[in-house]
């Protein structure tokens, strides 16, 4: 939490106030996490980059927030997530485009028109925030430059 003195606590609470926004990530298992986080609704992050990985065993049937900044990056050719639930409905991996949708569920059906397609990413410009999948060749993986690619996506917020 950083409330320590320093020395004592890995100097963390030193620059807090300085911190702008957090946003969360994580990849696989860590970007189900995400989708956990999002739907929480906690107000301490400004937005969610998962990566490879939705929710998993179910979708929430109503995340009670409004529509969450998401960036999702996946690969284009991973077999462990779906594209959708239907897609393989024996796995305990939630579909992508249904965790989405799961996350905007207090969001007036914003996922419900069809999306944008802006070079490799689709987006949803009704849900009033910037919700998009993304990706990238490759399968079950972190791309290289990830971190810099959503640098630069936040940057261009």
């Amino acid at each position: 939490m950083g409330g320590g003195a320093p020395g004592d606590d890995w100097r963390v609470g030193v620059n807090k106030d300085d911190i702008g926004d957090l946003w969360l990530s994580g990849y696989s298992k860590g970007g189900a996490m995400t989708y956990d986080m999002a739907c929480l609704g906690e107000e301490v992050y400004a937005g969610f980059l998962p990566m490879s990985g939705a929710f998993q065993d179910w979708v929430p049937e109503l995340c009670e927030h409004d529509a969450r900044l998401i960036r999702h990056l996946q690969g284009a050719e991973d077999d462990k997530w779906p594209l959708n639930t239907a897609d393989d409905p024996t796995s305990s991996h939630e579909g992508i485009i249904d965790s989405l949708r799961g996350l905007q569920s207090a969001g007036d059906g914003c996922m419900e028109s069809a999306p944008v397609e802006e070079e490799s990413c689709l987006s949803w410009p009704s849900c009033g925030v910037d919700v998009r999948l993304c990706f990238f060749e490759g399968g079950h993986t972190k791309p290289d430059g990830w971190i810099l690619d959503h640098r630069a996506w936040i940057d261009g917020l």
